[in-house]
């Protein structure tokens, strides 16, 4: 008899166990702080062309994980971005046209200052400044 109350006992015991098999120790900050840095990372387009060049945004597990990543635009967690930028980018990355831009080699330069200009051809645009006639 000992031993049926012992089995009764046994299932309940594995349900309670079974209901949470994984506690997380730091409830769920490492988790956050990794999130956060990821979308923050997204503020980098060369990061971004980076991601296209090594086939990212074919996976569609990572697609996914993008478009999960969207809550990082509410309110209450917008709060602990510093690089704002980097949600428009999320924003961006959920359009299959521009992730297939991205693997572009000339992308990564999206959205830096004179990324259209070389920089061997805005310096010294007015000539020597040893050589300017200066009229006063």
């Amino acid at each position: 008899m000992a031993s049926g109350r012992d089995d009764a006992d046994r299932p309940a015991e594995s349900q309670t166990s079974s209901k949470n098999p994984y506690k997380d120790p730091d409830d769920g900050r490492q988790r956050f702080l990794l999130e956060l840095e990821f979308v923050q990372c997204l503020s980098n387009p060369t990061y971004i062309h980076y991601l296209a060049q090594n086939r990212y945004f074919e996976d569609e597990a990572f697609i996914g994980y993008l478009k999960y990543l969207k809550y990082w635009q509410r309110p209450e967690y917008i709060k602990f971005i510093m690089y704002p930028h980097c949600l428009f980018f999320l924003e961006l990355l959920q359009n299959a046209n521009f992730r297939n831009a991205m693997a572009h080699p000339g992308s990564k330069f999206v959205g830096q200052p004179g990324s259209a200009i070389p920089k061997g051809d805005i310096r010294n645009t007015m000539g020597d400044r040893r050589k300017r006639k200066y009229v006063y």
